[in-house]
């Protein structure tokens, strides 16, 4: 999916955050300027936008993943994270196989205290 981005590519104006929009918004998640997003306190400078599209949804192995240049600047809050792969997986735009890799990962999410899921990912990954 599309990396996040200050470009709202809508009239923001009218997002509440997270990805629980309808109609014309459903496929923006909306992070505001300042909004704590990572356990160590990290926060984007500016509103920020992840954007699903059947544009930008690419299938990559695991090696081309790991060798795509990225900044990790903290890890995701566990609600955060897990508000974001929900949005994620009830896009329009995600194919039937891949909203069926996302269930158990949700599932699991939703049963884990925050820090028992990210260990259990880590694992995973």
């Amino acid at each position: 999916f599309h990396k996040v981005t200050s470009e709202p590519y809508c009239d923001k104006r009218s997002l509440e955050p997270g990805g629980n929009h309808v109609d014309e918004y459903k496929d923006v998640f909306y992070i505001p300027q300042g909004e704590i997003v990572g356990k160590k306190g990290f926060s984007f400078e500016r509103d920020s936008f992840v954007h699903m599209g059947a544009w930008n949804i690419s299938e990559w192995s695991f090696d081309q993943f790991l060798s795509y240049s990225h900044d990790f600047k903290d890890d995701l809050l566990h609600e955060l994270f897990n508000d974001l792969l929900y949005f994620i997986y009830r896009s329009d735009h995600i194919r039937q196989k891949y909203q069926s890799i996302f269930e158990p990962i949700l599932e699991g999410l939703n049963n884990q205290e925050p820090d028992q899921a990210s260990q259990s990912l880590k694992e995973k990954g």
